[in-house]
């Protein structure tokens, strides 16, 4: 259960890093700040698909169930089309 917990965790920092881009389409790298969430990267300003967000929705929806992490994982797939 703990495992599952952090991994609920993880994912959902994972799809902010998406879902707060204009674009949809999350920044190659952010930093953490003590004083706010996380901000943008700099020196990165290419994409390079990396499908381990999207994967982890995939498992965390077969392992839950909980529909949200489809409907994540298809704005992703959306932002990116």
């Amino acid at each position: 259960q703990r495992d599952l917990s952090t991994a609920k965790a993880l994912t959902y920092t994972c799809y902010q890093m998406y879902a707060r881009m204009n674009t949809g389409i999350s920044p190659e790298f952010i930093q953490f700040h003590a004083d706010k969430d996380f901000a943008i990267g700099r020196g990165a300003p290419q994409y390079l698909l990396r499908p381990e967000a999207v994967e982890a929705m995939f498992v965390l929806f077969q392992v839950t169930k909980d529909p949200i992490y489809r409907e994540w994982g298809w704005e992703i797939f959306s932002a990116i089309e």
